[in-house]
């Protein structure tokens, strides 16, 4: 992830081309891939917000109460937590 403008660039290295390249809305704190391959991806934002991204570009984008710190997905039940600066998990 990249910063000036916050951007997220997926290279084909076989190739040694650029796959696809994505422009958001401000900084990328944490990134979680939600598939084996690049085509489902989430990013928590410093500006608060949750944005999950299909392949064709922003599929969901939601804002968290706290500033989040990180970002994991659990495989067995589908579920995406967010934690942020308090004690609570979203």
């Amino acid at each position: 992830a990249g910063t000036y403008p916050p951007q997220v660039r997926v290279y084909e290295v076989e190739q040694l081309s650029m796959k696809f390249q994505r422009n958001l809305d401000c900084e990328i704190v944490r990134t979680a891939l939600l598939e084996d391959d690049w085509k489902k991806m989430a990013f928590i934002c410093a500006d608060r917000t949750l944005e999950i991204h299909g392949q064709m570009g922003v599929y969901h984008k939601t804002r968290v109460p706290r500033f989040g710190r990180d970002i994991a997905l659990l495989r067995s039940t589908c579920d995406l937590y967010v934690c942020g600066v308090g004690p609570e998990v979203y």
